[in-house]
């Protein structure tokens, strides 16, 4: 195994084993546990600093293991009874999601699991740590920002999405003729170009009898 691989499985068994003291694989809801978990609860032995703590957390984020909401608090501790004096420790919000090949998972890098996400307001789109930026405001940028309003594999018709990039709500079919083509060449144009920039090996968005599917959570 690699090095970060042992890490990011170390960091992982703390988080399940904490949750396995109240909760089972079968019993944890689909949405997940949220659990508030002090960074001196990972052993030293894992030899991380808080900085690379947080990006391995991040990295089970994207694979889609948990939801990672970053440090919300520091909250005060003597490591030891023995000590005088008390030390900051960093909380981090985590959701522990449900799953029960994560060993697989974190081995295989999870290609098909990390999670794609849009920020909105960045014009970009992130995924497994890497992010390809979109021209902003422009086709591309409203196509992904309507597609991801909607569920994962869900057909969007191409007339709504035509809207949303016109700013216009067009009700006369005739007005839309062949201006499918428009929606079509941006779905083409962000595939491709998340292919180049961050190595997606699939589609992000499929194409099929005049509807948009996003094929990623």
């Amino acid at each position: 195994m690699k090095n970060k691989e042992i890490k990011i499985k170390s960091v992982y068994n703390v988080l399940e084993n904490e949750i396995a003291k109240e909760w089972t694989f079968k019993t944890i809801p689909k949405v997940g546990i949220p659990i508030e978990v002090p960074a001196i609860f990972f052993p030293e032995s894992i030899n991380i600093d808080l900085e690379e703590l947080q990006e391995l957390l991040q990295e089970l984020d994207d694979m889609g293991l948990i939801n990672f909401d970053g440090i919300i608090k520091e909250k005060k501790v003597r490591p030891y009874p023995s000590e005088a004096h008390s030390i900051a420790i960093p909380i981090f919000k985590i959701w522990f999601l449900p799953c029960i090949n994560a060993e697989e998972i974190i081995k295989e890098g999870a290609v098909v699991n990390k999670k794609i996400k849009f920020l909105e307001e960045k014009a970009q789109i992130k995924y497994g740590g890497k992010t390809c930026s979109l021209p902003p405001y422009r086709n591309e940028y409203y196509l992904c920002k309507m597609m991801f309003e909607y569920p994962a594999h869900e057909p969007v018709s191409w007339d709504l999405i035509y809207d949303r990039m016109q700013g216009t709500d067009i009700e006369d079919p005739s007005a839309k003729k062949d201006k499918w083509r428009v929606v079509y060449d941006a779905v083409r144009a962000i595939n491709g170009r998340l292919k180049e920039t961050i190595g997606l090996k699939n589609n992000l968005f499929e194409w099929q009898d005049r509807t948009v599917r996003r094929k990623y959570q």
